[in-house]
């Protein structure tokens, strides 16, 4: 059975309190997103989306993804010819997610990377696609479904709730861009998840070179921990 919907209270309280641990980090990304889409839609540069794909990483702490990927997720990104999607309903959103997915594997990723293809999505289109992650599964009691099922009931559940929510907009999408519905519910699905347990991500550097050049992203290194050990603290 699906949650109800939260209150415009409640999605305020949550997206307040995101945006004071992770605003700098989410207005970093949403620079280097907005640089992005704009290469895609002048040139479909690889190299702005290979910078753009690890850092969208990178932010979700997405488990598994080997650097080795960067390159086949940007292209499948190339392929994916995103500028031409400005109106979309659910399906075409599943489809559009699915076709990234696919894409991918064709160019070499070697897994189903549903989690980092919607995340990249849904900061190209934060509008339009919500993010699909282990978060977002646990709270809509769909921690055991995995896939396209899974998928259709997220874009379901929010694009009912930002229905709910529309008319008081303004009360809940926060003073971070992208101040949209999508990304709200996304931080309060995520905060009530146990999000407001994590600890700052280390992802300000990366994500402030890479804002300034797309094309000179390196990854950092963290000291201190092994890299599964950051993976789980990290914020997603």
């Amino acid at each position: 059975m699906l949650p109800d919907v939260p209150s415009a209270e409640q999605v305020a309280e949550a997206v307040e309190a995101y945006n004071r641990k992770f605003g700098v980090e989410d207005k970093r990304l949403w620079a280097l997103a907005q640089k992005t889409i704009q290469e895609l839609q002048s040139s479909g540069c690889q190299a702005s989306a290979e910078g753009f794909v690890w850092a969208v990483r990178r932010w979700g702490s997405i488990q598994g993804a080997r650097s080795s990927y960067k390159t086949a997720m940007a292209r499948a990104l190339v392929d994916l010819q995103i500028p031409r999607y400005t109106v979309m309903d659910r399906d075409i959103c599943v489809q559009l997610w699915m076709k990234l997915v696919t894409l991918a594997q064709h160019h070499g990723v070697e897994r189903r990377e549903s989690s980092w293809a919607s995340k990249i999505l849904h900061w190209l289109l934060p509008h339009q696609v919500p993010i699909y992650d282990a978060f977002v599964r646990r709270y809509l009691g769909e921690g055991n479904r995995e896939g396209e099922l899974a998928y259709r009931t997220i874009v379901m559940w929010e694009y009912m709730v930002a229905d709910k929510l529309t008319p008081v907009r303004d009360q809940v999408v926060g003073e971070i861009e992208p101040r949209t519905l999508l990304r709200a519910i996304d931080k309060f699905v995520w905060w009530e998840s146990g999000g407001k347990n994590r600890q700052h991500p280390e992802v300000s550097a990366a994500l402030r070179d890479q804002a300034a050049d797309a094309t000179s992203f390196i990854p950092i290194d963290i000291k201190g921990e092994p890299l599964s050990a950051t993976v789980l603290r990290d914020r997603r």
